[in-house]
């Protein structure tokens, strides 16, 4: 109020309390990549359930990530399966794709502190019509506004590429 007496503005609903401090002694990560991007991320590993599937299931994936702790661009992650056959429907060769924020949109990459290993799940829709055959997974990096991709850093830290290959998965 006008005396400067405290008054009632509302309630506040805390809907996620901060996520536990994970360090890469608290994961096993089953595939080690180590992969540098730029702005201080790094992808650390990933899981991949299963390593044959069938058009219309999902592939599940975890990735492993990790930054110095000082990323000040908010990036979502691209998960794509790609195969070696055109799809018509997307207009490309991807026949199945994720994207989002990491762990679900709840770790915006501003949020990621020092050392943190940030797990982060995928389930990839395999299309329905994606004909047998061996596919890779490819993920990356991006500006949700501009779509500008992360580069990936080589090991004189500059960009080499604008993805990461994970693993090659098959289709029945």
């Amino acid at each position: 109020d006008v005396a400067g007496n405290p008054v009632p503005f509302g309630a506040l609903t805390v809907r996620q309390k901060q996520t536990e401090f994970l360090t890469l002694d608290d994961v096993n990560i089953s595939n080690r990549v180590d992969a540098p991007f730029g702005d201080g991320i790094r992808l650390l590993g990933y899981d991949v359930g299963l390593s044959a599937i069938r058009p219309g299931e999902s592939i599940p994936l975890t990735l492993y990530w990790s930054s110095d702790g000082d990323v000040r661009q908010r990036y979502k992650v691209f998960t794509h399966l790609l195969g070696d056959v055109f799809n018509a429907d997307t207009g490309n060769f991807l026949w199945g794709q994720a994207d989002n924020e990491p762990a679900a949109n709840t770790r915006p990459t501003t949020t990621w502190r020092g050392a943190e290993v940030i797990i982060d799940e995928y389930a990839i829709l395999v299309a329905a019509g994606a004909p047998p055959g061996m596919y890779r997974i490819e993920i990356g990096l991006y500006d949700p506004v501009t779509g500008q991709r992360l580069p990936v850093l080589g090991d004189d830290g500059t960009p080499t590429t604008d993805h990461v290959i994970l693993t090659d998965i098959q289709i029945e």
